[in-house]
């Protein structure tokens, strides 16, 4: 993982509780909801967000955004929960072949599964996917992957 670059990053699956420190002993004050991306630099196995104003996930209009206006707010950077979100990620184009991480509670969270690109989604940011013999839908950019990279690094 990288160390002291600020980058983008998504919360893929559940949701992802905020701390006023790194570290599991540091107190909660808050979420980040499926679905936000926001800004932050890594430190060890954790990400300290930068200041910014988190917009509310796309699925999700109704819920708050998060104004982050100080330094000491932190996130464990924990696949699948959080995800980086790469620049090239958008470049996919139908018929390549990707990996998907599934993000859905169950045996198979964290999981990194081979799955074709069918076509752009109905968002921006979003595929059309079929995996497993099924067609999924709406999927956004950072659930995927180029087989066998590590995109932390």
């Amino acid at each position: 993982m990288l160390q002291g670059t600020e980058r983008m990053y998504a919360v893929a699956s559940q949701q992802a509780l905020l701390r006023r420190g790194p570290g599991r002993e540091h107190m909660g004050t808050g979420f980040l909801r499926f679905g936000m991306r926001f800004l932050a630099i890594p430190e060890g196995g954790w990400l300290r967000l930068c200041p910014q104003s988190i917009r509310p996930p796309l699925a999700s209009p109704s819920a708050a955004g998060l104004e982050v206006d100080q330094e000491n707010l932190w996130v464990e950077a924990a696949e699948p929960t959080i995800r980086p979100v790469l620049e090239d990620q958008h470049r996919f184009s139908p018929g390549d072949k990707v990996e998907v991480i599934v993000g859905e509670p169950g045996p198979r969270l964290g999981e990194w599964l081979p799955c074709q690109i069918q076509s752009l989604g109905d968002w921006p940011g979003t595929y059309h996917i079929f995996v497993e013999n099924h067609e999924r839908n709406n999927i956004p950019m950072w659930y995927f992957r180029t087989p066998g990279d590590d995109d932390w690094a």
